[in-house]
């Protein structure tokens, strides 16, 4: 018979998919808009950016438990696909009108491309030099 205990790690990681999962999902239902998509400026980035954020955050989760070594890349793959999707949600505030917004979302698209920049050359320097 299985014990609980034996199994524990596994629910653990389930429970942390299937929250940032809904999290992610439900993220993308309050940002996508459907009437928006012919912009391609918008359009493009977003679902980009959720599919590259889709699949980094359970390879990110699965990595923590299995691969330690992996998951700094696949950290700087999730902070990657989350500026591309605020990028295109400031693409979509600027062509809303909404000035103010996209600034504010266009900065902190620049801010995490930054870090994830600084964080890729670290690793690329833990790597490779160190």
């Amino acid at each position: 018979m299985i014990s609980i205990h034996d199994i524990k790690d596994g629910l653990i990681i389930f429970g942390l998919v299937i929250y940032l999962g809904w999290g992610l999902f439900k993220r993308v239902r309050e940002d996508f808009r459907k009437e928006f998509l012919h912009r391609y400026q918008y359009s493009v980035p977003f679902i980009g950016g959720c599919f590259i954020l889709g699949i980094a955050l359970p390879g990110l989760i699965f990595s923590f438990y299995y691969f330690i070594d992996y998951a700094l890349w696949l950290m700087v793959l999730m902070f990657l696909g989350i500026a591309i999707m605020a990028y295109g949600s400031g693409i979509l505030a600027k062509y809303e009108y909404k000035e103010e917004k996209s600034k504010e979302i266009m900065g902190d698209a620049k801010d995490l491309i930054k870090y994830s920049i600084i964080l890729l050359v670290v690793l690329i320097l833990k790597e490779w030099v160190i």
